[in-house]
């Protein structure tokens, strides 16, 4: 009897460790299994996780850069989206959020919950997390993905990639 429930309390744990989803962490560093949604196209690698209750959503982009890349949401163009821009200049990460208007972007109310960039071995990574809520639309996300080839926030982007996430 007590061996039966020493059996089934192992069972127990070993089915809820299973099923518990650990969450990207924004530290620059995308480890294998981090993400549940992977794209990559135009030289842009996406990633995506929606938290188990759908209040935060977990993204990155890596991209084969030296200069910025950038993570959008709210929109698949530029005009009404919200942008978070990183690259590493001199050891320091820098970062920007802008809000897209036509074909520019300006500052904007920051609205990240966490942020990091890493430049290493010739690619550039930016993990953010955002309140769902502000941007799906049910269980779908608009999103961009853009990289540049500058340190800057206004050089135009070498590469880009607009896609509809659904979690």
């Amino acid at each position: 009897m007590k061996r039966s429930a020493s059996i089934l309390t192992f069972i127990a744990i070993v089915a809820i460790a299973a099923t518990a989803q650990s969450l990207p962490i924004a530290d620059g560093v995308i480890n294998a299994g981090e993400y549940a949604i992977e794209r990559n196209a135009s030289g842009i690698r996406t990633l995506f996780t929606l938290s188990p209750d759908g209040s935060t959503i977990y993204a990155a982009v890596e991209a084969k850069s030296s200069g910025w890349v950038a993570l959008a949401f709210g929109s698949r163009k530029m005009d009404g989206a919200h942008m978070i821009f990183g690259y590493v200049k001199d050891g320091a990460a820098v970062h920007a959020e802008q809000l897209g208007k036509g074909w520019t972007h300006s500052a904007t109310t920051p609205f990240s919950l966490a942020k990091a960039v890493v430049e290493r071995d010739g690619m550039t990574v930016l993990e953010v997390a955002v309140p769902a809520a502000r941007f799906l639309k049910g269980r779908t996300l608009d999103t961009l993905a853009a990289t540049g080839n500058k340190d800057d926030f206004v050089t135009r982007h070498s590469a880009r990639l607009s896609q509809q996430v659904d979690f």
